[in-house]
């Protein structure tokens, strides 16, 4: 495919997504629309190359794969290729029920430097779970 109007999209939105969520640490990222506009995409690699030289290593999460439709998988599948090609200190943990790890499109991503891993994580106990719970929760539950 082709950068389709809906890959547009998909694109877009992510790097909206990402650059909202970071852009109070990283503030050199430009979010308001100007004359020259060209889309968050561009805003977003140029974070992305900021991050490259700037930071060392860096990591997305992408939770919920499973929940992708075929068509989006792919293009999420051409984004990430995109971004593992673009920089060197970027990792990636693609999170999802077990049903998304047997999909063998998620270990092509990348180039032939990329290493994919697979795992298996079992279930958190439940005291460490609600250990984990308590300590990120910044009120009483009292």
């Amino acid at each position: 495919l082709n950068t389709s109007s809906s890959e547009y999209t998909f694109r877009e939105g992510f790097a909206e997504i990402a650059l909202q969520n970071n852009v109070n640490e990283f503030s050199p990222v430009r979010l308001q629309a100007s004359e020259d506009f060209a889309g968050y995409w561009d805003d977003f690699m140029r974070w992305v190359r900021m991050l490259n030289h700037e930071k060392g290593l860096w990591l997305i999460v992408l939770d919920g794969v499973q929940a992708l439709s075929e068509t989006s998988r792919e293009i999420m599948q051409r984004l990430l290729d995109s971004l593992l090609n673009t920089s060197g200190t970027l990792r990636i943990l693609l999170t999802g029920r077990p049903e998304s790890a047997t999909d063998p499109q998620w270990g092509r991503i990348g180039t032939s430097h990329t290493k994919v891993a697979q795992a298996t994580l079992p279930p958190l106990p439940l005291h460490h779970a609600a250990a984990m719970f308590l300590a990120s929760t910044r009120r009483h539950l009292c």
